[in-house]
């Protein structure tokens, strides 16, 4: 039978094409100020002491960088800032796979209807098309930002990790979940306009509940040097400094190793337990997997990607197998 033309899906197909130009452009700006910062690096001879930069901003979510002082008599500098462009690139280029999988989410939330509509009457094409448009947007998108790399002369470090599946699984289970509710909930456009805020809602509340799940208990903390000497906190003192390598603070030439310290974020009790439960009931959950390993600057334990690997996959299931009776 022939479907009835809606407005709404060709509303909302501009609008994830906007939705996605616009994104490609901030992104398109961002890189290039970051092949400035990398090239005016790489590209002028070291002859006097200064600060340098390297930064990325797409003006949306994204905002990373990373600064070293350069000591122009200094015979390794030219090592320390290989390995300074060479870490920061593979740190800024993560962060734009971060932000990229948050823009999919969205994007691909826009078009959730559409596909719902185009598809209505084949459970299986529906799903098979939630599926697929998640990673293509992404992949697409990552494409765009490798060329922009490559038109202005600067390295792209792509990441693949579990962590990264588990996000996009995620994704795929979230907007079959939401496929589902398309196909129970009477007012769908309506369902389809208010869907993207909550989803944006369910990835802070999620990166906020994740945080708080995986983060370490107990942090390294010099707070206590405060009791000891209070010029600590004057920004002027120049009497003490962090020994990365030893992990200490050395105050006037004496060493202090760190303290553990309880990490205010970590949660106990009753919130940890509403924090579990929301992670196993938001099918969006696990989408800022990914971001929560960039941010923090640690890997997860394998086996939590796979839990939420395992729940995406019951989702997308659950979305071949609920469907109104006829």
């Amino acid at each position: 039978m022939k479907k009835k033309k809606d407005i709404w899906t060709i509303v909302l197909v501009a609008a994830a094409i906007a939705a996605f130009l616009f994104v490609s452009f901030r992104s398109f700006t961002g890189i290039r100020r970051l092949s400035e910062d990398y090239h005016f690096l790489i590209d002028n001879d070291i002859s006097e002491d200064m600060n340098g930069q390297i930064f990325y901003s797409d003006g949306i979510y994204s905002e990373i960088g990373y600064g070293i002082e350069i000591i122009a008599d200094d015979p390794e500098m030219t090592e320390t800032l290989k390995d300074y462009l060479h870490s920061s690139l593979r740190f800024i280029d993560r962060r734009i796979m971060s932000c990229g999988l948050l823009y999919t989410m969205l994007i691909s939330a826009m078009i959730a209807y559409c596909l719902y509509r185009w598809h209505s009457d084949d459970v299986l094409k529906h799903v098979l098309s939630i599926v697929l448009s998640v990673p293509g947007i992404y992949a697409v998108y990552l494409a765009f930002v490798w060329i922009v790399h490559l038109f202005f002369h600067t390295p792209f470090y792509p990441t693949v990790s579990l962590t990264l599946i588990a996000a996009i699984l995620s994704v795929i289970a979230g907007n079959c979940a939401l496929g589902i509710l398309f196909r129970f909930f009477r007012f769908r456009k309506i369902l389809s306009i208010i869907a993207i805020p909550l989803i944006l809602a369910s990835f802070i509340f999620g990166f906020v509940f994740e945080h708080g799940l995986y983060c370490r208990q107990y942090q390294d903390s010099f707070s206590y040097l405060v009791d000891i000497d209070p010029r600590v906190l004057d920004e002027d003192f120049d009497g003490i400094y962090y020994d990365e390598e030893k992990n200490v603070m050395v105050l006037e030439g004496v060493e202090y190793p760190p303290e553990q310290e309880e990490d205010p974020d970590y949660l106990k009790g009753l919130p940890r337990a509403g924090a579990c439960l929301y992670e196993i009931l938001n099918p969006y959950s696990g989408n800022g997997l990914f971001f929560y390993e960039e941010a923090e600057g640690t890997a997860l334990p394998e086996f939590i990607p796979l839990l939420y690997i395992a729940k995406a996959i019951l989702w997308i299931i659950a979305a071949l197998k609920i469907c109104p009776r006829k």
